[in-house]
């Protein structure tokens, strides 16, 4: 707050490319969404590699500090506000929930927007997904890479094994997928394709 109100905020906020996280303690105003003054509040940095596994547990961690800060704030000022929140719908980004199909992957997304989903939608979610071999696969991890050679290639399709890793075509980059979930097993996906004429859909 003041600015993400609603549901899944951690998640839009990886989605939306911010470079941090706000957890707030604010009052509350009946019948109205996350309006209320603030009283407390922190902020984690995050960059593309931040995942909502780690936002999950600095939230857990943070929340009974800022709590008990607000408290012991609101006990010797009952009047304290760190910040008034805007009545203007303009000043705030209402987010709505979030679902687990959600996480299914098109690949003709430029591939910082399929790594951000992969971040958003990890533990403890279900996880960002495709189908390989008309299964599911789940990414739990993954990264960019520089394209160092131009290419044709349909979006999807596996260009290079590098070890465990498989260095899959996205609309407009490359992403280098580390670690997947396939037919119940975590494993590396070069562990499971071992050729370039295979794609993930």
């Amino acid at each position: 707050l003041p600015r993400y109100r609603g549901n899944a905020p951690l998640a839009w906020a990886i989605l939306n490319g911010e470079e941090r996280i706000g957890l707030c303690i604010h009052r509350m105003i009946g019948g109205e969404l996350d309006s209320g003054d603030i009283v407390g509040r922190d902020y984690l940095p995050i960059d593309r590699r931040t995942k909502i596994t780690e936002a999950w547990d600095w939230m857990s961690k943070s929340i009974p500090r800022l709590m008990l800060d607000a408290v012991d704030r609101l006990s010797k000022d009952p009047g304290f506000i760190l910040e008034r929140q805007s009545k203007d719908p303009k000043d705030a980004l209402r987010c709505y929930p979030r679902r687990p199909e959600d996480g299914r992957i098109d690949w003709k997304m430029p591939a910082l927007e399929v790594l951000r989903l992969i971040n958003a939608s990890n533990k403890p979610f279900q996880g960002a997904f495709c189908d390989f071999e008309g299964e599911r696969m789940t990414i739990w991890d993954a990264d960019t890479v520089e394209e160092d050679e131009p290419f044709c290639a349909v979006p999807g399709q596996v260009l290079a094994i590098e070890g465990t890793y498989i260095v899959v075509a996205c609309g407009r980059g490359l992403l280098s997928v580390k670690s997947v979930e396939y037919q119940g097993k975590v494993t590396g996906p070069g562990e499971l394709i071992r050729s370039v004429r295979k794609r993930l859909a």
